[in-house]
C-alpha cells in the first residue's frame, strides 16, 4: 500500500484511491440511485441525482488542501472502474477523524475483506495524524460480512 503525494492518491494490490473528477459524477449518481445504498448511509438523498453528485464533489479538493476531509474514489487499479468513496474528516481540535465509505450494490461482491480495510484505515489515520476515529458501518450490506 502506498500514498502518491504528488496525485494525491493512495494504492493498494487490487484499488486505487484518487480524488474523484467531474466526470465521475455521471457514475456516481448511477450508483448513489439505489434505494439499498440509501438505507446504509446516513447522509445521501434518494433519488439522487446528477446535480447532487456535482454539489457533493463541489468542495473535495479545497477540503483536502485544507486539512478539513479526505473524499477518496475507490475504483478498480486494473481498469479504473469506480467502485464508490471513501472518506475520513479530520478534527484537528479533538486529533480524530471520522472514517466513512460506501460502495455501489453492484460491487458488494468486489468488497475489500475485513483485515484489508483495517490496514487501509489504519494507514489513512496515521497520515492524518488522528489518534482515534469513529468508524460508520454500514450494517446493511454484505461488505462487512467477507
Amino acid at each position: 500500500m502506498g500514498y502518491v503525494h504528488e496525485k494525491l492518491m493512495i494504492t493498494t494490490e487490487r484499488l486505487v484511491l484518487r480524488l474523484f473528477e467531474t466526470t465521475d459524477a455521471k457514475t456516481i449518481a448511477k450508483l448513489c440511485n439505489n434505494y439499498n445504498i440509501y438505507k446504509s448511509t446516513m447522509y445521501l438523498p434518494y433519488p439522487y441525482s446528477l446535480d447532487d453528485a456535482l454539489s457533493w464533489m463541489e468542495h473535495h479538493y479545497d477540503n483536502f488542501t485544507k486539512d478539513i476531509s479526505y473524499e477518496f474514489a475507490v475504483t478498480d487499479k486494473e481498469i479504473g472502474e469506480l467502485y464508490g468513496a471513501i472518506a475520513l474528516s479530520n478534527n484537528k481540535r479533538f486529533k480524530q477523524g471520522e472514517i466513512a465509505y460506501w460502495i455501489g450494490e453492484e460491487h458488494w461482491e468486489k468488497a475489500m475483506p475485513r483485515r484489508r480495510r483495517s490496514r487501509l484505515f489504519n494507514s489513512l489515520l496515521k497520515k492524518r495524524n488522528c489518534i482515534k476515529y469513529l468508524l460508520d458501518i454500514f450494517q446493511r450490506t454484505p461488505l462487512l460480512e467477507k
